[in-house]
């Protein structure tokens, strides 16, 4: 895994390994990345927004590599996500990236993470590109739509033709 801002005695922006940079902290799947696009980003904890306007969310990104473009796909959900989020009031506060091909949200690091992070009223809203990003496999998908609703928590779909729509009844 990992992370983009600032790490003891790094620039912001500039990326560290977990690992490197002063241990870690249990998420050790090296293909899943958090990056906070924000220096001044809030703490993960719940601590307050900079400016008290913008709703906190959390952009999850799980997409199939192409080999002939391999990126490609990330970088385009990210822009998507990022647009997403500045036309709504939204302020992404991480950006958490699982590679794709497991089916069952609940056994990816990355989503787990964006699990913590609404438990701990980190986040309000979690922006997914479309509904296989959170599986494939629609009951496994809807319950985790349930599970964040439940908590208040509102998941939102960036890909134009979903945008629109709740994520409800996916």
């Amino acid at each position: 895994m990992t992370v983009r801002g600032r790490q003891r005695g790094k620039q912001p922006g500039a990326t560290v390994a977990r690992g490197q940079a002063g241990g870690g902290d249990g998420w050790t799947t090296p293909a899943t990345r958090l990056t906070l696009p924000y220096p001044t980003a809030p703490p993960l904890s719940g601590g307050p927004i900079a400016n008290g306007s913008a709703t906190p969310a959390v952009l999850y990104i799980c997409v199939e590599r192409s080999p002939d473009a391999p990126g490609l796909a990330e970088e385009r959900a990210v822009e998507e996500g990022h647009s997403f989020a500045e036309q709504r009031a939204l302020r992404i506060l991480a950006e958490i990236t699982d590679p794709y091909g497991e089916p069952d949200p609940a056994r990816r690091t990355g989503w787990l993470r964006v699990r913590a992070m609404a438990e701990d009223g980190a986040v309000s809203v979690v922006i997914v590109r479309w509904p296989n990003a959170i599986s494939p496999v629609s009951a496994l998908r809807q319950g985790e739509i349930t599970w964040f609703r439940e908590l208040g928590v509102r998941v939102l779909f960036s890909w134009a033709p979903l945008a629109a729509r709740k994520a409800e009844g996916w």
